[in-house]
Order: C-alpha cells, then sequence, then structure tokens
C-alpha cells in the first residue's frame, strides 16, 4: 500500500504507511529499506539515518558476524540512497559508529572500504578492502 502511495504521489500516506508497516515487522529488510528511503525522499535525511542506525544495531546485537545476502541487499541500497541525499560523508559515519558495535563485520567493513573509494579517499579505500581480504580472502 505504501509503495501505492509513493507512485501516486502521496508521499506523507506512504511515510505513514511505511512507519507502521516497519513497526510491525522490524525484522523485515524491505520494510526498513522502504521506510528509509521515504524518509531520504521527502526530506527527512537525520531521520532516515537514525532509523537505519538503531534497526542495524539491533541487528548487530542479535547476529554478529557476517549476514545473509537480504541483509547486505538492504545495507548497501539503503547506504546508496542516503548517500544521494546527503553525500558519502555522513554514511561513512554511519558505518563508523556501527563497526564500533562489531569491528569485525566484514560486510560493514566492505562498505566503508566502498564508501571512502567513492569519495576518492583511495589510500584509506585501499587499506579498507585489504583489511577485508585478510579477514576473508575470498570475501569479494
Amino acid at each position: 500500500m505504501g509503495l501505492i502511495f509513493e507512485i501516486t504521489g502521496r508521499e506523507a500516506e506512504a511515510q505513514r504507511y511505511h512507519a507502521a508497516a516497519f513497526r510491525r515487522a522490524p525484522d523485515d529488510p524491505t520494510l526498513l529499506l522502504n521506510l528509509v528511503n521515504i524518509d531520504a525522499r521527502i526530506g527527512r535525511a537525520e531521520r532516515a539515518l537514525n532509523t537505519l542506525i538503531v534497526a542495524l544495531k539491533r541487528r548487530l546485537d542479535e547476529d554478529l558476524g557476517v549476514w545473509p545476502q537480504e541483509k547486505k541487499d538492504a545495507l548497501n541500497i539503503a547506504m546508496s540512497r542516503l548517500s544521494n541525499e546527503l553525500g558519502m560523508e555522513p554514511v561513512i559515519a554511519v558505518l563508523d559508529h556501527l563497526l564500533r558495535l562489531d569491528p569485525e563485520n566484514i560486510d560493514l567493513l566492505f562498505q566503508r572500504a566502498l564508501s571512502r573509494q567513492n569519495l576518492e579517499q583511495h589510500e584509506d579505500a585501499l587499506s579498507g578492502f585489504k583489511e577485508v581480504l585478510e579477514k576473508d580472502p575470498e570475501y569479494i
């Protein structure tokens, strides 16, 4: 229903629907992505970042380590959309925060290295990719 509201230009209603759906099923990465996306689109980028941090922190608390593909996809898409709204620096700040909670999470390490590459911080990106490969030589 929220997507129908989005398609018809009723973004405020879409946001309310996506928020309610996410509250009912906070572990569904698609619902997280929908909520983050609509918040960013309607100019609530800070709220979108906070929602993402809280949801991902809860996930990190529940299951540390390498994430299933659906979590990786949701993280990658959400970070991409937020970077379009805010730029890469806030995205890297979110990743740094999440890595303080789970410093061994290879998916987060890879996403941060990729984000740094997009900012043309080549030395930091290379260092990040090396760290990923040291932890899991077959990751990339």
